[in-house]
């Protein structure tokens, strides 16, 4: 079959190539999409390459490698995949898969495949279920790290499976930087081809000196705090460290209808020391840092999303906080195409310090929100880095 496909190369008949890619979400889920380029932009059928050569279906997604290239010298070319998320296909096909947030799919395996239009299921030259598939060679990388996300984008850098920054001991992927454990509930059983080691509360509660408190952040290591919380509308003047302040900007809301329209949003900041002239909140001025909050879910309330998606709605329902990711009412939070778990890890260091070192902004209380200060006296998990404990490489 490779001969054939190398007769047609030689003949120049590559006008019709057709791009497969095929993301390996866990130990037995496969997703697969091609990039909707054929006139009608449906979903196609193609062969397996793995016995019995079965046809499966590629979602027709907006997807695309770049910076590819193949060289016999030097370190390997770093591509980048660039997934189109504006729909919920990616997302919903996530969350069928167990992955609630791109962070997840880092260490994960994709392939790229290969051919001509007329081997495909149906095509002129269709060599049908049980033969193997006509195509190019297939190239596979190891999903490396997020280089860009927005609400309409995420590209991922890719690095190859020999590439020894993502060597595994023995079949663990080694990733810089990065902690690889599924966050939140210790597991050391396989779920999905993963192991946790973490044992941060399901529920983000923590129990300091016989008091509980809910410890929230998002991925970008801000707080969540309850919307019932003390801000201080702010333009000017003195602030004091630990003290929550708002001020107030014009963002793109989206309705529930798609439709847009510019709303009035209130921003939420902490101050980082006591200082009488720290100029404007933003996210660029170290005497501030932003906070999100949540509210109790009600089914009769609408929830929001924005352009710019930190501005997105945080809820709680069952004592887990959740963030919207479709204009939306009377839809339950939960793993579904309409929420996002809030509550998520970095899965940096200040991630996991920003937890296990939480400190509360006043001692000898019970449900306080977090001190900018950490308490430097409480050791980290393994060190902050759990993927590295020697006990726990498997």
């Amino acid at each position: 079959m490779t001969n054939l496909i190398a007769t047609d190369a030689a003949k120049q008949e590559l006008d019709s190539l057709l791009y497969f890619y095929e993301i390996e979400a866990s130990s037995n889920t496969t997703l697969r999409y091609h990039p909707g380029l054929n006139a009608s932009s449906a979903n196609l059928g193609w062969y397996t390459y793995s016995s019995p050569y079965s046809s499966v279906t590629y979602t027709a997604l907006p997807i695309s490698m770049d910076g590819e290239t193949r060289q016999t010298m030097g370190s390997e070319s770093r591509p980048t995949l660039s997934i189109g998320v504006i729909a919920t296909t990616f997302s919903s096909d996530l969350a069928g898969a167990n992955i609630y947030t791109y962070d997840d799919l880092v260490g994960k395996k994709i392939t790229r495949r290969v051919t001509l239009a007329k081997y495909i299921n149906g095509g002129s030259a269709d060599t049908g279920s049980g033969s193997a598939p006509v195509e190019f060679p297939k190239i596979t990388y190891i999903i490396e790290n997020i280089i860009k996300m927005d609400n309409s984008s995420v590209i991922f850098e890719l690095a190859s499976p020999f590439d020894t920054q993502g060597i595994t001991i023995p079949h663990r992927r080694a990733t810089a930087n990065l902690c690889s454990w599924i966050y939140k509930g210790v597991n050391l059983s396989n779920v999905g081809g993963e192991y946790s080691a973490c044992y941060w509360s399901d529920t983000g509660e923590w129990i300091l000196d016989g008091y509980t408190h809910a410890v929230y952040f998002n991925e970008l290591d801000e707080p969540i705090i309850p919307s019932s919380t003390s801000f201080t509308s702010y333009s000017s003047g003195s602030v004091t460290k630990d003290a929550f302040y708002s001020t107030t900007s014009s963002e793109t809301r989206i309705n529930t209808d798609g439709s847009s329209s510019s709303q009035t949003v209130t921003n939420y900041w902490q101050a980082t020391a006591t200082d009488s002239s720290p100029g404007t909140p933003s996210d660029t001025n170290s005497s501030f840092r932003r906070v999100r909050v949540y509210s109790t879910y009600s089914s009769s309330t609408t929830y929001y999303t924005y352009v710019d998606t930190q501005h997105n709605d945080y809820v709680i329902n069952s004592n887990k906080v959740w963030k919207v990711t479709s204009s939306i009412s009377g839809e339950t939070p939960g793993f579904n195409a309409y929420w996002t778990p809030g509550d998520v890890c970095g899965k940096k260091l200040n991630s996991c310090a920003s937890r296990f070192a939480f400190k509360p902004v006043s001692s000898g209380a019970a449900s306080q929100p977090p001190s900018v200060d950490k308490d430097t006296t409480k050791v980290l998990p393994f060190g902050g880095f759990p993927g590295l404990a020697r006990k726990y490489l498997r």
